[in-house]
């Protein structure tokens, strides 16, 4: 279904009073959250695109992704080097390319794309139809959310939109969060909520093209399959005393090990995730719902090929927890 919509990103847009103009597309043929003829919240309100990316030029748009090197993969223990050669927009698709080369003392690279330091939201509908990789032991493509803000994780929470282990046809929703991190300092006694998964046997996510996506409110996080929901997350249901209210940034990338499981004989290099769309929405009745667009003249050197300190230490913080599980 490419080429339903044209890339449309808009980069001025800091509140609902802004979106008199905005463009009105046709609704797409297949089942997707992100449509903008969906109900709103309260009534008067209406769902306006504020990311549309269908990846119909050569590259990616630095305005809003950056393709990212290295991403210091150590800490994570995976066995991935990310490189900027191993990502593509060709043919109305962003391919996210894992090979078996040696680089940098490595055995593997693998592609990394985020919205870090340029884009972020608070609540909204996140949207991404892609083509999944099927049977590859140890691969792990994900789509999720992280905190624009330096924070101690998962303080301010982490939203796993999609993550599918080794192609196994099963993919897993996931929310972390830690509501007595300021207390108890990052990570001891961490809570992990919410993991559900969603299976469809027939056809499988490699066969073809599936949207995965959330609904972030400010009460609840709901997820995601071809338009059907499968998993919705409360505070009044968990120990959490709230939903995530900080900004977070977008991230799409192929791991290898770790949650996985082991690279075997078995895993076929090259592995190609193919994404159709990013889409994000905002219902302009929802108390709160923003983009985020930081400064990007104070985040040149951030936004370049290497994470900022504080990002990296997110992510080493996320690591330690992980191997707490």
């Amino acid at each position: 279904m490419r080429g339903i919509f044209s890339t449309t990103i808009l980069l001025a847009i800091f509140s609902f009073a802004q979106f008199d103009d905005f463009l009105v597309v046709a609704t797409p043929r297949y089942n997707t959250v992100c449509n903008i003829n969906a109900p709103t919240k309260h009534a008067g309100g209406k769902w306006q695109y504020v990311l549309d990316e269908d990846f119909n030029g050569k590259e990616l748009n630095p305005d809003i992704w950056t393709a990212r090197q290295s991403v210091e993969v150590g800490h994570l223990r995976e066995l991935q080097y990310y490189r900027p050669e191993n990502v593509e927009v060709n043919n109305g698709l962003l391919l996210l390319h894992t090979k078996e080369e040696r680089y940098e003392n490595w055995s593997y690279t693998s592609g990394w794309v985020d919205s870090n330091f340029k884009f972020g939201i608070r609540y909204g509908r996140v949207c991404v139809r892609a083509r999944l990789p099927a049977q590859q032991p140890g691969f792990h493509p994900a789509h999720w959310l992280m905190p624009l803000s330096e924070t101690c994780w998962p303080g301010a929470g982490e939203i796993d939109v999609m993550e599918m282990l080794s192609g196994d046809g099963v993919v897993h929703a996931t929310y972390h969060y830690n509501k007595n991190y300021t207390r108890i300092g990052c990570n001891n006694n961490s809570a992990e909520e919410g993991t559900s998964v969603f299976n469809i046997e027939d056809p499988s996510f490699s066969d073809s093209f599936h949207e995965y996506a959330v609904e972030w409110t400010e009460e609840s996080l709901t997820y995601f399959v071809d338009g059907k929901p499968y998993l919705s997350l409360y505070p009044s249901d968990k120990e959490m005393d709230s939903v995530s209210q900080t900004p977070m940034y977008f991230i799409i990338n192929n791991a290898l090990g770790r949650w996985a499981g082991r690279v075997t004989n078995a895993t076929g290099f090259p592995i190609v995730h193919e994404i159709d769309y990013i889409r994000i929405m905002q219902d302009s009745s929802e108390k709160g719902s923003e983009v985020v667009l930081p400064n990007h003249k104070k985040n040149a050197d951030h936004a370049g090929n290497e994470f900022a300190r504080s990002t990296l230490e997110v992510l080493n913080q996320r690591s330690l927890f992980r191997r707490k599980v």
